[in-house]
């Protein structure tokens, strides 16, 4: 398996960092496939 952290930008100017993976990967919470997982983390810039 394989990822990249990315950064979005958020509407108040700040970026989100997120894993996306290259193969999606179960998710047993959700019970789906999913390709990113957020990490809760903040950029200010």
């Amino acid at each position: 398996m394989r990822g990249n952290i990315r950064k979005k930008l958020l509407k108040s100017g700040k970026y989100s960092l997120y894993i996306d993976y290259y193969l999606p990967v179960w998710n047993p919470q959700t019970q789906s496939y999913t390709r990113r997982e957020y990490l809760d983390l903040h950029l200010l810039i």
